[in-house]
């Protein structure tokens, strides 16, 4: 997390622009090379936590021995930023979001870049319709509608 532009300090509020859990991954990930002790670990971390913020309140907060161990920061940190359940679709949106992707005759042919290379839109398109047609459940012919 050192010297790279880019990284912004933690505020702990729903408007932040990492999403907890990923911010402590970050930490533990630079630490991970680091061969400091729990005290210099906790001190660092407590770096990144902004000044005035809901993070820095809740650490100053924090009893000595929910801060003394490095594993025992990490398990208050999830205890207070538990993981976000992720959104599921329903068949049906998926299902609408697979009859809504088009791609128009002028794009056929025309290159587009993904993940830094130029590919053909085309393929790119087929690839996406294809990823949509996998993740809705094919035991009861919900692809098969409307045909006649």
């Amino acid at each position: 997390m050192v010297d790279r532009k880019g990284d912004e300090l933690f505020t702990g509020e729903d408007n932040d622009t990492i999403d907890p859990r990923d911010f402590l991954k970050k930490v533990q990930h630079y630490l991970m090379v680091m061969m400091w002790d729990d005290e210099e670990k906790v001190d660092y971390f407590e770096m990144w936590l902004k000044s005035g913020s809901t993070a820095k309140q809740w650490f100053k907060d924090l009893k000595v021995t929910k801060k003394a161990m490095w594993k025992e920061l990490c398990i208050t940190f999830k205890e207070q930023w538990p993981e976000r359940p992720t959104l599921q679709k329903s068949t049906a949106e998926k299902q609408a979001e697979l009859e809504g992707e088009r791609i128009i005759e002028a794009e056929l042919g025309t290159k587009v870049k993904v993940n830094g290379t130029e590919v053909y839109a085309h393929i790119t398109w087929a690839n996406k319709v294809e990823k949509l047609a996998k993740e809705i459940p094919g035991d009861n012919n919900i692809l098969v509608v409307g045909w006649q």
